[in-house]
């Protein structure tokens, strides 16, 4: 499925931003926010757990990501491939910053073909949330990826699900992911 898909390819594009977040500093001021995402191009390491609930089933993953990514006039474009135990996986990311909104508009397009994904990437301080461009009536869950980063170079993070309207959230998987090289 697309979005679960595409869930686990966002957690673990933001690891790239976090080369914008030094140790114990807020992200770089919003004069140019494409810095934000800018320094997120190289090669990370992830582990990770997924939970048995309802959307995932309990196991252990470990990949590799490789992060290739340009600034192309507005946009920041990356071309990622992650090379998992089931396969390899190709994402093209592109992000715009919305100064009216205060975010970044996300759009996800899959190498395996179907429909682009549309989502908003919020940032506080080291905190970078990832969730879809507006809920869906049609669909009764939601879904985000909660990152928080430590350093310039490592992230923790929570993909979760919420069938309340984002009263209350289930996390399905939580890792972590370290930069290699950049």
């Amino acid at each position: 499925m697309l979005t679960r898909r595409l869930c686990f390819i966002l957690a673990s594009l933001v690891v790239a931003v976090s080369g914008s977040v030094q140790q114990g500093r807020s992200p770089a001021p919003l004069s140019d926010p494409l810095n934000l995402v800018a320094l997120y191009n190289g090669h990370w390491h992830s582990e990770d757990e997924s939970f048995n609930t309802r959307f995932s089933k309990a196991s252990k993953e470990t990949v590799e990501i490789d992060n290739t990514c340009t600034t192309a006039g507005d946009f920041y474009v990356c071309h990622q491939r992650v090379s998992k135990p089931s396969g390899p996986v190709s994402a093209m990311m592109i992000f715009l910053w919305n100064a009216k909104e205060h975010l970044f508009d996300t759009y996800g397009v899959d190498s395996a073909g179907g429909d682009a994904y549309h989502g908003h990437l919020t940032i506080k301080g080291s905190d970078y949330v990832w969730a879809s461009a507006k809920p869906d009536p049609s669909r009764p869950n939601q879904w985000r990826t909660l990152n928080t980063f430590s350093g310039r170079d490592h992230i923790t993070y929570k993909v979760q699900v919420s069938s309340d309207r984002g009263e209350h959230w289930t996390t399905t998987k939580q890792g972590h992911e370290t930069r290699v090289s950049k």
